[in-house]
């Protein structure tokens, strides 16, 4: 493609240079004009609330969790995910017969040891001081190995009773019952027929109405948090939604939260509602201090130093710096205790101020 010949003059050349020159200078002194722009506030009287935003999700204060105390047979399943139960209501249970088979064998075991261990007393009635004393005190070889047998005798005999307890104990709890009313969230095995473990088989039920916005609050700010305190609670699932709650118990032991940090739970009782789901979750404003009718001034117009905290003010066309007391901070606010009055303007730092300031 041939350039045309205009674009090759000199004179034409040296034009396009100078529009270059002069529109880097027009826009370096246009930033110069946006940078050294006076931006102002003014000191006004506003409600201010402490806020600190957590993050959490909803879990359900009253749960249940039922698990046989041995395995066997499943006989019998009363639910299924997602049923609603009643109290005491029967949710699951075991093949009796196995279980009445097992305490049987339990209790003639025990029959058979403790006849074995009347029946070593007995045949060695001389070589111990009395029946219900083992602790044989003799001096000979003999009466040393009859003290040993007669412990032994004892401890498979006390083994037999805990194998009787315990096989009475799998017979009484052969069937599960509910303690609270609520929602079976978990079966672990729903056909009977199957044999079941203690390790494998659970049946989980919660109760919807205890359902509570479980919040995390890192170590730096939990000393802050105290029962009683008013929060708001969105849920993810319900952004329009704004859910009231009061602070009803802060956890005594840390846990690490999902950004590794250190972090204590803050709990938020709700209302019960059929939208609300376990784990749905959300973000909580807890309320730290509230104050109406304060003076304020925004967050970034307050500066610190090494003498503390001030704002800048313009006497006589010079800027200045004037030193405050400040009280409770919001994201956009902060509370101006003393040093400023309702009405006074005050300016933000820009590079020309901060200039005429450090002379």
């Amino acid at each position: 493609m041939k350039i045309p010949n205009i674009f090759k003059q000199r004179w034409f050349q040296f034009v396009i240079v100078i529009v270059i020159i002069f529109g880097i200078y027009f826009i370096t002194q246009n930033n110069k004009k946006s940078n050294n722009t006076e931006k102002t506030a003014t000191v006004v009287r506003q409600d201010l609330k402490e806020i600190i935003s957590t993050s959490g999700k909803l879990a359900a204060e009253s749960s249940a969790s039922l698990k046989f105390q041995t395995g066997g047979k499943l006989a019998w399943v009363g639910v299924k995910k997602g049923d609603r139960v009643s109290k005491w209501q029967a949710i699951a249970s075991l093949d009796q017969r196995d279980l009445e088979t097992r305490f049987k064998k339990a209790l003639l075991s025990y029959t058979n040891q403790r006849i074995t261990f009347d029946k070593t007393v007995d045949n060695n009635e001389s070589g111990i001081t009395a029946r219900n004393d083992l602790n044989i005190q003799t001096v000979n070889d003999e009466s040393l190995n009859l003290m040993r047998l007669l412990q032994q005798n004892q401890i498979s005999l006390d083994l037999s009773v805990a194998d009787v307890e315990i096989a009475s104990i799998a017979k009484q709890y052969g069937t599960l019952f509910s303690p609270i009313e609520g929602v079976v969230i978990k079966a672990s095995d729903e056909n009977p027929g199957v044999n079941v473990s203690i390790a494998t088989t659970e049946y989980v039920v919660v109760d919807p109405s205890s359902l509570r916005f479980e919040a995390e609050v890192e170590e730096l700010d939990i000393a802050k948090v105290q029962p009683g305190q008013p929060a708001q609670i969105i849920l993810d699932a319900l952004p329009s939604t704004t859910i009231d709650s009061l602070v009803s118990n802060v956890e005594f032991t840390s846990s690490v939260n999902s950004s590794g940090n250190t972090a204590y739970k803050v709990y938020l009782p709700i209302a019960p509602n059929m939208n609300y789901r376990l784990d749905l979750s959300g973000n909580a404003n807890i309320v730290i201090t509230e104050k109406t009718n304060v003076l304020s001034v925004p967050t970034e117009m307050v500066l610190e130093d090494i003498s503390g905290k001030y704002v800048i003010v313009k006497k006589n066309q010079s800027y200045e710096k004037l030193f405050v007391t400040t009280g409770i901070e919001t994201d956009q606010f902060v509370e101006i205790t003393s040093g400023l009055s309702e009405g006074e303007i005050i300016y933000a730092p820009t590079p020309e101020i901060e200039k005429k300031l450090n002379k």
